[in-house]
């Protein structure tokens, strides 16, 4: 007689919604993807078409997030907290053969409603870190707020049901929490997303379990929300200010009409309704002044490096994804203010013809949130930002276009770290280059007194 190779189905149907930009990938300069890419996108940015990365979807077009990266995602972060996963996920280490996993991870299909949009980027010179010329382009992401589904399925034993079910019911609760990120740009803040999920288990030996798991009978009654974590085992930086002129720049200008005549005003990005200062922006920013930092104190090119990330050098290196996680910046409650300016020729010194143009920064009086995190194993690295966050309130450095004229300063209040377990150190600003702090300062002293010591 034939053994069963499952005895135990368990369903779980799963909503998402983003709560920060998700970046899919996508076919970069192909025709056909471009053009749907177009029609779903509300926003155009100046930057080359052709050059445009795209979002990932099929032929109807309904926008997708590939099953495989989304059991990617999830196998990747068991791995990374010491777990097999082969069980669930599959292997082929054993004899080269290939032995399927019991999780069956469906795509993750996005409702007909969901807008995308573009947003501009630069590819950077790895040597100077300066704009490299003709390397503008736009990237396609899905705005926050999109909501997607998809489906886990788990095929085992009553003897593998309880231990295997938990596992599952772990991961959902990491990607819940934000300990695991979907898709591409995780550093720079994309692929966040909460869920709710409803679950029911078959118990095949049953006639009437058999039955409605042959007819696909799908899983009903109040959706649940995943637990919360207690052991994260990232650190987060939170810096709290205000701004009062910030522009970061989205690439083309916009329409406008001033005294009854038309006119191109350069706006700063704007997505789902919030101004927002991408976390490509406050990366870029705070590498450069952590790069700087790490000179002064003798640390080796690899330590930002692993840090921020590094572009690939060809061959067969493929570059290095960085361990720091920067989120968007959204601005509420933001007010514009239009400014003329004139564009000054610098050989003679005088006015450029034709050069009146007109920018739009926004201001906040609304506290707004600059969030970051670490793994809490990088203690050099946690010195490293910490100084560097620190400059930034101080205002030793800026966000967005504009420095030269005042732009891009933070009237910052304090900066938080949260420490994994629930510990919590606070640093509050004050005038003259001070701040004062409270809470567990001690492990914060110890990343200090780790990055000095590297100096001899």
């Amino acid at each position: 007689m034939l053994k069963a190779e499952f005895t135990v189905a368990a369903w779980y149907e799963v909503s998402a919604e983003c709560l920060t930009p998700i970046r899919t990938g996508g076919a970069d300069n192909d025709p056909e993807t471009l053009l749907l890419t177009k029609r779903l996108t509300p926003v155009r940015t100046d930057g080359n078409a052709a050059d445009a990365e795209t979002v990932f979807m099929n032929a109807q077009p309904v926008l997708l997030l590939q099953g495989s990266s989304l059991a990617g995602a999830l196998r990747g972060w068991l791995e990374e907290n010491g777990e097999n996963a082969d069980a669930l996920f599959g292997s082929s280490a054993v004899g080269g053969q290939i032995r399927p996993g019991r999780l069956r991870v469906s795509d993750g299909v996005f409702l007909p409603e969901t807008e995308t949009t573009l947003r501009p980027r630069l590819k950077l010179n790895p040597k100077t870190h300066a704009a490299e010329n003709d390397k503008k382009f736009d990237m396609a992401h899905i705005q926050t707020g999109a909501r997607f589904d998809f489906r886990l399925i788990w095929l085992g034993t009553e003897e593998t049901q309880k231990g295997e079910l938990a596992t599952i019911e772990r991961m959902l609760s990491a990607l819940h929490n934000g300990e695991i990120r979907l898709g591409a740009q995780k550093s720079n803040g994309f692929g966040r997303v909460s869920l709710r999920y409803r679950k029911r288990v078959y118990i095949l030996s049953k006639e009437n379990d058999r039955r409605e798991w042959l007819n696909q009978s799908p899983p009903d009654g109040v959706p649940i929300t995943p637990e919360a974590l207690t052991d994260s085992r990232r650190v987060q930086f939170i810096l709290r200010f205000r701004a009062d002129s910030l522009l970061v720049k989205a690439g083309a200008e916009a329409f406008a009409e001033e005294d009854g005549k038309p006119s191109m005003v350069t706006v700063s990005i704007e997505e789902a309704g919030y101004a927002v200062i991408p976390g490509s922006s406050v990366k870029g920013a705070v590498r450069a002044r952590a790069e700087q930092i790490a000179v002064l104190k003798g640390l080796p090119v690899g330590e930002t490096e692993s840090l921020f990330g590094r572009m690939a050098r060809g061959g067969n290196d493929n570059g290095l994804a960085g361990v720091a996680r920067f989120e968007d910046i959204r601005l509420s409650n933001e007010k514009r203010v239009r400014v003329k300016r004139i564009r000054i020729n610098r050989f003679t010194g005088g006015v450029v013809t034709s050069g009146l143009f007109t920018e739009e920064p926004v201001s906040t009086s609304v506290p707004a949130e600059l969030r970051v995190s670490l793994p809490a194993n990088r203690e050099r690295g946690c010195a490293l930002l910490l100084y560097a966050l620190r400059d930034l309130a101080w205002n030793l450095y800026g966000l967005g276009s504009g420095r030269s004229i005042g732009r891009g300063t933070l009237d910052a209040s304090e900066l938080e770290i949260r420490l994994p377990g629930g510990g919590t150190a606070l640093f509050r600003f004050r005038d003259g280059f001070r701040c004062e702090a409270s809470g567990e300062v001690e492990t914060v002293q110890g990343w200090l007194t780790g990055l000095e010591a590297k100096r001899t």
